[in-house]
């Protein structure tokens, strides 16, 4: 059959701040066309880097960028028997929503499928709001490819979709155990990767950068955290071997210089990070340079000990993220955060511990978490104060946000303490490199979402501060 699969465009409040490389549909396609199919992809935001209009919503307006919406429609293969839209963010709703309606006017009778973070997390929202025929929940592989081969719907795992006027949702996706010889490379072919590596998903375009993802799941559960709507609690790893792989072919073929690992998990099991990590220092680019990583989605504290952290550095880490959180025990409690009895004290030798490996680290710290009053925030402030005299490059401050189909968002509708009741008309983020204060959306007995935002910008003032979207040398 014939698959056409479309990344959307983005909205950012100004200017376009970073590209995705899109591995969620390079995996999708590489795995359909393994099992026969024809797959294209359309990348509304790259073919549109130029293209951009105010888009309004009932709260603020924002700019929406990349290829109008009868110009996506008119490049989608006339002869597509599935078009699948990806959704990889929450606020992707503004997107691609009146995205699949546009597309249903000129497909009326093509299978029209949407998947990613927001269907997964909302897919009644995403049913009610969008022209999708049938949303995908959580991994992608196996329930798309059940239903491009005409499985009953009602028998596929990880669906939802309208039957007889209701929604019908048939429970957990068959998450794919052995990701490491069922799922295959991403596609390199049907993306474009030249373009792509030249602006990653971090804003950086001073290197050429390879997205990566070594592994897939989270086993820990923290209350704020919504990866596990996709992803699931099971860690599943690559092996380091396929992982050096994936990273000597673009080096061969689009001269990268720079990985990003977008997992969570990284470090998870040390003997595979410590071989991704030699497999790595033992890569040159193409002129012979040194092969650079970062991980910007952080780094699992508990998971790292002096041998990692050395070989880290050794293997051309630039800089790692820890997700410490917060310093009060009682607000990590509260977060469900894992160890969280000896997760202060282990922060602070991990970060000594980098300082003694020259490596650059920066701490992630939610403030205005549920129970962080002024005197739990004084305990965070000491404590940043600690991780910067023990060696921490910056501190990433971060305001908590209740993603849908969390704990947190659960726990704050209960008690109404949502800024707007009517989340699906609210951008979560319209700027990732500054904070604004209409991106506080909760406000709680213990702290106004005015108070939420003195704080942040308060941590801004008193430290060296690093964003993990915009690369600054």
């Amino acid at each position: 059959m014939k698959i056409t699969l479309i990344a959307p465009p983005w909205i950012f409040k100004e200017e376009v701040e970073f590209v995705s490389q899109n591995l969620g549909l390079g995996y999708l396609a590489s795995y359909l066309e393994t099992r026969g199919h024809d797959v294209a992809i359309i990348d509304a935001l790259i073919e549109g880097l130029d293209i951009s209009f105010l888009l309004h919503t009932k709260y603020a307006d924002i700019l929406r960028w990349g290829l109008a919406d009868e110009e996506i429609v008119r490049r989608i293969p006339p002869d597509s028997d599935i078009i699948g839209i990806t959704a990889p963010f929450t606020d992707s709703r503004f997107i691609v929503n009146p995205l699949s309606k546009a597309i249903k006017k000129t497909f009326s009778k093509t299978t029209l499928i949407m998947g990613g973070v927001y269907p997964s997390t909302l897919p009644e929202e995403a049913l009610r709001l969008s022209a999708a025929d049938v949303v995908v929940l959580g991994e992608g592989e196996r329930s798309l490819c059940e239903l491009i081969e005409g499985k009953d719907w009602d028998k596929i795992k990880g669906i939802a979709f309208w039957q007889n006027g209701e929604i019908v949702k048939t429970g957990i996706g068959r998450a794919v155990k052995d990701i490491e010889n069922e799922i295959p490379m991403p596609s390199y072919d049907l993306r474009p990767m030249q373009k792509y590596v030249g602006w990653s998903p971090r804003g950086d375009r001073e290197d050429r950068t390879l997205s990566v993802v070594s592994s897939r799941g989270c086993p820990f559960k923290c209350r704020f955290c919504s990866i596990y709507n996709v992803y699931g609690h099971k860690w599943r790893a690559f092996s380091a071997k396929r992982i050096i792989r994936e990273i000597k072919i673009a080096i061969e073929r689009f001269g990268v210089n720079h990985i990003e690992f977008e997992d969570d998990n990284l470090t998870l099991e040390k003997d595979r990070a410590m071989e991704i990590f030699e497999g790595i220092k033992n890569l040159n680019g193409r002129n012979g340079e040194k092969i650079i990583w970062s991980a910007p989605n952080g780094v699992m504290i508990n998971s790292l000990d002096r041998e990692l952290i050395f070989k880290m550095k050794d293997s051309g880490a630039e800089l790692i993220y820890l997700p410490v959180e917060s310093g009060d025990e009682k607000i990590l409690e509260l977060m469900n955060k894992c160890h969280y009895k000896a997760h202060l004290q282990k922060t602070l030798e991990v970060v000594s511990c980098c300082r003694e490996a020259n490596l650059k680290v920066s701490a992630f710290i939610i403030v205005g978490y549920p129970g962080e009053d002024k005197e739990s925030f004084g305990k965070t402030l000491d404590f940043c104060k600690k991780l910067v005299d023990a060696g921490a490059s910056a501190v990433t401050p971060l305001v908590a946000t209740p993603y849908p189909n969390t704990d947190l968002y659960r726990e704050c509708e209960k008690n109404g303490w949502l800024v707007h009741s009517d989340m699906e008309n609210v951008l979560v983020y319209q700027r990732y490199s500054r904070f604004l204060p209409e991106f506080v959306h909760i406000n709680t007995p213990w702290c106004s979402k005015e108070e939420a935002f003195e704080r942040h910008q308060l941590m801004m003032r008193m430290f060296p501060t690093k964003h993990n979207v915009r690369k600054n040398k």
